[in-house]
């Protein structure tokens, strides 16, 4: 996950001019941030033998849950770009509907 995030950021970087928090990845970049504390916590709670089975499951289980919420804001993304690309390729082509060249 660290590697994630600093991979993450370099990429942001170089595209958006910052590290972190540009404005097309900002709630990306809040819910990685409560991915990684959750895991990280999980982690010291596992090896400090904090919260007992129970609270560390649920710790785990919540960190898992921030996890899926994060991928599927990147999925969504994905997706909005592709359905953007297949838009302008499509008006750019010069194609109406029912394949009538304009």
């Amino acid at each position: 996950l660290y590697t994630i995030m600093v991979t993450g950021c370099l990429w942001e970087k170089a595209v958006f001019g910052q590290y972190l928090f540009a404005e097309p990845f900002f709630w990306e970049d809040v819910f990685s941030f409560a991915v990684i504390a959750l895991h990280t916590a999980y982690v010291v709670a596992l090896l400090g033998g904090y919260l007992g089975e129970r609270g560390q499951m649920l710790l785990a289980l919540a960190a898992y849950a921030a996890y899926v919420v994060n991928a599927g804001q990147f999925l969504w993304k994905l997706r909005m770009a592709r359905l953007d690309e297949a838009r302008a390729r499509s008006a750019g082509s010069g194609h109406l509907a029912g394949g009538v060249r304009s």
